[in-house]
């Protein structure tokens, strides 16, 4: 199974000012084209504004992985160097990573790699339990 969960906070650069805003609907164009192009049934990838502010949302459990997933983060931070987030990816038919989750952050559009310690090891912190 290939489980993932996210968000970025869409920002043009290192912090907000009223005269991007310009700026922040061509980025939105931009971005709203490229989760076009990896739009399925099985995936929720949305771009949405809240009080003003544009996010994207991250989710789906598919069968298998997807890289577009993680492209398509990774993507929205060139376009939105400001940006900042996390995307949670939980592959298990990655031997190296089949208990774990991967968590990439975002900040000012700059994605790294990171340790996961609120959900992994999977089992036994989220699938083992005691009835």
């Amino acid at each position: 199974m290939f489980e993932y969960h996210g968000w970025v906070t869409v920002w043009e650069g290192s912090c907000e000012a009223e005269d991007d805003t310009v700026l922040r609907e061509e980025n939105c164009r931009e971005i709203q084209l490229e989760i076009v192009k990896h739009k399925d049934n099985m995936s929720r990838v949305e771009l949405f504004y809240q009080n003003g502010s544009p996010y994207v949302r991250f989710d789906g459990d598919r069968n298998h992985y997807k890289s577009w997933v993680l492209e398509l983060f990774i993507r929205i931070g060139e376009i939105a160097k400001g940006s900042h987030g996390l995307l949670y990816i939980r592959d298990q038919e990655n031997s190296d990573y089949d208990n774990e989750f991967q968590v990439w952050r975002m900040a000012r559009g700059k994605v790294v790699k990171m340790k996961d310690s609120l959900l992994s090891p999977c089992d036994p912190i989220i699938e083992t339990y005691e009835i």
